[in-house]
């Protein structure tokens, strides 16, 4: 069961199963399903405007998330889940909220400008992700992705530090003049076989690509 108070869900710790949230709520509050390890799916409304910090962390057989827009989801707030794919479109996406996805293979999200801090490290079987509206990729956000073998920077300004540090099937990094780089973003990507530059004056931090020797 669920339960709801003001049209935010507040506690689904003894919810089990798939679970759909009738139409109608507008936010998940934080931690309402943190640590329930029974739950499986979870089907959200278009009415949802908000899912909480740490809504889902630690739902460890939660591995299907159904929405169309989800406005702003918060910090941590699937950190350590069990989910596979995500896709949908996301205004703000929280510090942390996939990281350590252990089973996220594929993320395709709309609208989302900024991917805060450590948002999907560790999560070391993503191969896929599509961020058509990106403009900034902010520290250790892909760290440890060992499974990703690229990334489209067409749209992306900014590069944090350690952004991509040890994405060891990264074959090839293709960056514009634009795009500011910081220290360590691509350290230890072994295997990258090109670097791409437009532009022989494009300025980067300090062992940006360190460890890059293929």
């Amino acid at each position: 069961s669920v339960v709801s108070v003001s049209e935010i869900v507040v506690d689904g710790s003894n919810a089990c199963g798939e679970i759909v949230i009738p139409p109608g709520i507008k936010g998940i509050a934080a931690f309402a399903f943190a640590g329930n390890i029974t739950i499986t799916a979870i089907q959200l409304p278009d009415s949802i405007e908000y899912i909480g910090d740490s809504a889902f962390m630690g739902c460890t057989h939660l591995k299907e998330v159904r929405f169309q827009s989800v406005p702003e989801i918060g910090n941590r707030a699937f950190s350590k889940s069990g989910v596979t794919e995500i896709s949908g479109s996301v205004t703000r996406l929280g510090e942390q909220a996939f990281a350590y996805c252990r089973y996220l293979e594929k993320v395709n999200l709309q609208r989302v400008k900024v991917l805060q801090k450590e948002t999907f490290t560790g999560c070391d079987k993503l191969s896929e992700c599509t961020f058509p509206d990106l403009a900034s990729v902010e520290d250790y956000c892909f760290t440890g992705c060992k499974a990703l073998t690229g990334f489209d920077f067409s749209t992306v300004l900014s590069v944090g530090k350690h952004a991509f540090e040890r994405c060891f099937s990264f074959k090839e990094i293709k960056l514009k003049r634009e795009t500011i780089v910081a220290e360590y973003a691509f350290c230890d990507c072994c295997y990258v076989e090109r670097i791409t530059i437009t532009d022989r004056d494009f300025h980067f931090g300090s062992y940006a690509f360190s460890g890059c020797t293929s």
